[in-house]
């Protein structure tokens, strides 16, 4: 299969070449890799979004509050110190004549997310049990928590660009040529590059691919790039 991708990209790498001969004197190649690295992670992020619906602002405002309240008693319970909650993200929202409903009251909208950080690999049923109980019945865990983030990433980017010139390599030998420069380097896939001005966390969202490796609990970052190089004779 790797082979058949190889000969296929090729084969469109011949008409770009044939173009760029065309459009200048320097012949390039462009080649997407992947750098993977594996993490064990200190901690697990759970992320809860509490969202309560009335015709009342108030009541909407203290049933938010009472499913909060409910989130803080269940870290008392199972020993999760205070500072591994964090609540983002709190808004409230009212329903207007164009998107409330005939015949119906205006309603109010009141949201939270709350933020919960258990050690990895710590997220045991009576946790999930005790969330669910509660009526916080729409959450996930799918966040990880690891020192050295950026390290680790630029360690994935390394890997990513030396097999993306492997990648470079071999095409150019298939096509009888060798390949010079590095022209360009970017994150991401060609229809996909990363903005210059996104933060860190963004980058990690948008073009780092996080996983589950299963029963030894690492985490897997996937970092793709795409590179120009320079072909010669």
């Amino acid at each position: 299969m790797k082979n058949v991708i190889i000969y296929l990209i090729g084969i469109f790498m011949i008409t770009s070449i044939g173009l760029s001969a065309q459009q200048s004197d320097t012949r390039t190649i462009t080649v997407t890799g992947e750098g993977e690295i594996a993490i064990r992670p200190e901690k697990q992020v759970i992320r809860i979004p509490i969202i309560s619906l009335s015709e009342d602002l108030e009541e909407a405002k203290t049933d938010n509050d009472s499913r909060l309240s409910a989130i803080e008693d269940i870290l008392e319970l199972f020993s999760i110190d205070d500072e591994n909650m964090e609540i983002r993200n709190f808004e409230v929202r009212s329903s207007d004549e164009r998107t409330a409903k005939p015949g119906k009251e205006k309603t109010y909208k009141v949201m939270r997310e709350v933020l919960i950080a258990v050690e990895a690999g710590d997220i045991k049923e009576e946790l999930i049990d005790a969330l669910i109980n509660a009526g916080l019945d729409s959450f996930n865990a799918s966040g990880y928590i690891y020192p050295g983030k950026q390290e680790y990433v630029r360690k994935a980017y390394l890997k990513a660009v030396e097999n993306a010139g492997r990648n470079a390599r071999e095409m150019a030998k298939a096509l009888g040529l060798k390949t010079g420069r590095i022209l360009s380097i970017k994150e991401g896939r060609p229809n996909g590059r990363l903005n210059p001005d996104d933060d860190d966390d963004e980058i990690m969202h948008r073009y780092v691919k996080t996983e589950n490796s299963g029963l030894n609990g690492e985490v897997r970052l996937l970092v793709t790039v795409t590179v120009q190089i320079e072909l010669q004779n």
